[in-house]
């Protein structure tokens, strides 16, 4: 699952939107973070690079779902409930068609149009979230848009191991392959390998 430590949330979130904020824009589309006060206090134990390509994915979905909606919105929220950080991302998009509501986390299933998408999105993140022992849910309906809910555990602070910068200089380099039929994905995940190397130097 790769180098695990302290995660702040906020932090992650905030970077991720600003990595696609610009793309999203030229293409119509309005991002709104609505953070819960104090959250920037929370922390949770992941791996970052796993979480941000959580992220990554809803918003992709998000994006292709409002393409051609007459509101074109997304809104993350990110909020904490009891030990469970939340996370959610609504769209105002076409929403998710019942007969297939079973089937968005199965490997290799998609709705889209052929060469619009690998399938492998939704069910990548459905992993990733397991593994953080967490839990990912939707509600959808055709014509009124799709919500993404994601429950991971909050830890205690004793219990999490934090990774400082001069650990992280000194973390081997690893392999990642990554599997995206998407041009924005794979030029919004060129700016972030640019950022990590830059980072390492």
């Amino acid at each position: 699952m790769g180098d695990i430590g302290e995660l702040n949330p906020y932090n992650a979130v905030k970077e991720t939107i600003g990595l696609v904020k610009e793309i999203y824009y030229n293409e119509g589309i309005n991002l709104f973070f609505n953070p819960q006060d104090g959250i920037e206090n929370v922390k949770f134990r992941a791996n970052l690079g796993r979480f941000q390509q959580i992220i990554m994915n809803l918003l992709s979905n998000a994006k292709d779902a409002v393409t051609n909606a007459d509101e074109k919105s997304i809104e993350i929220g990110l909020w904490s409930q009891g030990t469970l950080l939340k996370l959610k991302v609504r769209d105002t998009g076409t929403g998710i068609p019942s007969h297939i509501k079973d089937r968005v986390f199965d490997p290799f299933f998609t709705s889209k149009e052929v060469n619009k998408g690998s399938g492998i999105g939704l069910y990548l993140v459905h992993n990733f979230i397991k593994e953080l022992n967490g839990n990912i849910s939707f509600e959808s309906s055709e014509s009124n848009g799709t919500c993404f809910t994601l429950s991971i555990p909050i830890l205690e602070s004793q219990n999490i191991q934090v990774i400082q910068p001069a650990q992280i200089q000194r973390l081997q380099p690893i392999n990642i392959l990554l599997v995206d039929d998407e041009d924005v994905q794979k030029e919004i995940l060129r700016v972030m390998e640019t950022k990590v190397t830059k980072r390492s130097a």
